[in-house]
């Protein structure tokens, strides 16, 4: 009988391994892909602020009371 109750345990952390190396592999999946998109958010941040200070610099060179160039 006490083989019987080791095996059972031995059969249930089996089951529980299997089960956790299973889940980590779906999170190291889940995890690479959230690298990947931090990635190309961080890439697409950095395209946005470079336009944004080209727009500012833009508009700092033009005086706000120049009249149209066909005034």
């Amino acid at each position: 009988m006490p083989s019987d109750d080791i095996e059972a345990r031995l059969v249930a952390l089996e089951t529980r391994l299997a089960f956790q190396d299973d889940e980590l592999l779906k999170l190291k999946t889940l995890y690479a892909a959230h690298q990947k998109q931090l990635y190309h958010l961080e890439i697409q941040n950095k395209h946005l602020l470079e336009r944004v200070k080209l727009a500012l610099e833009n508009q700092a060179e033009k005086p706000a009371n120049e009249k149209p160039p066909h005034y």
